[in-house]
């Protein structure tokens, strides 16, 4: 079977107590055979530039990203290669990308990426999913 899985995730403040009104959204489309995420994200309204930003899998990091805009609002976008057992938290709903700013550097915000939809091939001509 060879498909694409689609990703999409809302930019929320990291912690309850973390005080900012920056928002964006996340979206990424994964392929199972390559396990590679090609993916894009946008946020506006950070209290202070962009310092850091990775994917994170239920806590630590995994994946840095490289090259976005160190500003209060920006877009990005690239490709992330996952292990098997980090493309099984991906299904699960436990990847996020966090975004740390120099004023808030623990983190400002981030969007856990949860699975929209997907498309399944066969190599018969028989039904898909």
């Amino acid at each position: 079977m060879n498909g694409t899985v689609s990703y999409t995730g809302s930019f929320v403040k990291s912690t309850a107590t973390t005080a900012t009104i920056a928002t964006g959204t996340a979206t990424g489309t994964f392929n199972p055979t390559t396990m590679v995420l090609t993916y894009s994200m946008n946020w506006s309204g950070l209290t202070s530039n962009a310092a850091q930003a990775h994917f994170h899998d239920a806590g630590p990091v995994i994946i840095p990203i490289t090259g976005f805009a160190t500003a209060t609002s920006g877009t990005f976008s690239g490709t992330a290669t996952f292990t098997a057992a980090q493309a099984t938290d991906l299904a699960a709903g436990m990847i996020y990308i966090q975004i740390h700013s120099v004023n808030i550097p623990a983190g400002e915000i981030l969007a856990t990426l949860t699975k929209v939809s997907s498309t399944v091939t066969t190599g018969g001509g028989g039904g898909g999913y």
